[in-house]
């Protein structure tokens, strides 16, 4: 594996060494743990923010709404399928 000196403020450091000693991680996990969640965080941001948008066309918001209905339709059961982004829902 090949690594990567990374420099850091002496603050920084210290809060990534405590998280990573509470939870046992190495700090590669840690940060690539933190990489993912920032993704994560970033990908909802940019879905609620073209929602907006979307709301703010009538026309288009009721065709998304229809589209989404037709999609259940498919649901084996007509179940409900909700997905939730990680810092909203469970503890995430």
């Amino acid at each position: 594996m090949t690594s990567t000196v990374v420099r850091l403020e002496a603050k920084t450091d210290a809060r990534l060494r405590e998280m990573t000693g509470v939870e046992r991680w190495s700090m590669d996990e840690r940060v690539a743990d933190l990489l993912e969640r920032y993704q994560l965080e970033l990908f909802w941001n940019r879905v609620d923010a073209l929602l907006v948008k979307l709301k703010a066309y009538a026309t288009a918001w009721r065709t998304y709404q229809d589209a989404f209905d037709q999609s259940l339709a498919l649901v084996p059961g007509g179940g409900m399928i909700v997905i939730y982004p990680l810092n909203t829902c469970c503890g995430g």
